[in-house]
């Protein structure tokens, strides 16, 4: 009797590793779905991006010559070129 219950009580162990099993393979499946549905939704909303349309719009008008005139006049109209000289001072 005592073998006939430790018997089935192993077969229940064997049972529920199994069960376990399962439920983690269905975890790692929806798992998977789950990214796959992430993925394409991404893909498909990657080319509905109008705020970096706008960006390259913008840019499109500058190049690098007219920042670099901008940046030499801006920094023309700081330096102060004193019209004359001081007498310089013998000692």
């Amino acid at each position: 009797m005592a073998q006939r219950r430790v018997s089935e009580a192993l077969a229940g162990v064997g049972k529920a590793d199994n069960a376990f099993a399962t439920l983690s393979n269905f975890e790692k499946s929806m798992a998977k779905e789950e990214a796959t549905a992430k993925a394409f939704g991404e893909l498909a909303s990657a080319g509905k991006d109008s705020g970096l349309e706008a960006e390259f719009a913008q840019l499109e008008g500058h190049t690098v010559d007219a920042d670099l005139e901008a940046l030499k006049r801006e920094r023309r109209a700081r330096v102060e070129i004193p019209k004359e000289l001081p007498p310089a001072s013998r000692g």
